[in-house]
């Protein structure tokens, strides 16, 4: 896995720093769009894989086909799934996009000296939304991690609807 680098190591110009961050954007949005798509598809070919094991279990080798191999399908669907609402790529994906596809769009501002970089004072402005935009991606990412009540519910025995509430 390559490391990610910050949007602002080795930068001088605004331009520079807004071209880093815009790729910054695209490799964790790439990353995460890699995740969902592994998630999706995993957890859907184990839950097509079970029947089939089951089926191909009625004939041949029951024990394998229709115990061993469709209990093993189901827990690794659990296991990605979990993994999968814990660490929710789906979201992290199209917030990294959103943010790439928006700096894409100030940078042709910028570039083509359209408002609000028309004027002497552009470099500063580029700066600002550049430091604005880090603030709002950093807010939104940590509201995708997981807290610790997500964590809690991970490992809390399951509740009956017939049990009483403690």
């Amino acid at each position: 896995m390559t490391p990610i680098r910050s949007p602002f190591q080795g930068s001088a110009a605004p331009a520079e720093m807004l071209d880093n961050a815009i790729a910054f954007a695209q490799t964790c949005g790439d990353r995460h769009e890699r995740r969902a798509v592994f998630s999706t598809a995993f957890i859907g070919l184990c839950g097509t894989g079970v029947p089939v094991s089951l089926i191909v279990g009625e004939r041949y080798a029951h024990f394998v086909f229709g115990l061993l191999v469709p209990s093993t399908l189901a827990l690794l669907a659990t296991l990605v799934s979990t993994w999968a609402t814990l660490i929710r790529p789906f979201e992290k994906w199209r917030l990294f996009r959103r943010v790439q596809f928006i700096s894409e769009l100030e940078r042709a501002r910028y570039q083509r000296h359209l408002p609000p970089y028309a004027g002497p004072d552009r470099d500063e402005r580029l700066l600002a939304y550049i430091d604005d935009t880090t603030s709002l991606l950093l807010d939104a990412w940590g509201k995708l991690l997981p807290t610790p009540e997500d964590l809690a519910r991970l490992v809390a025995p399951p509740t009956s609807p017939h049990q009483p509430a403690p």
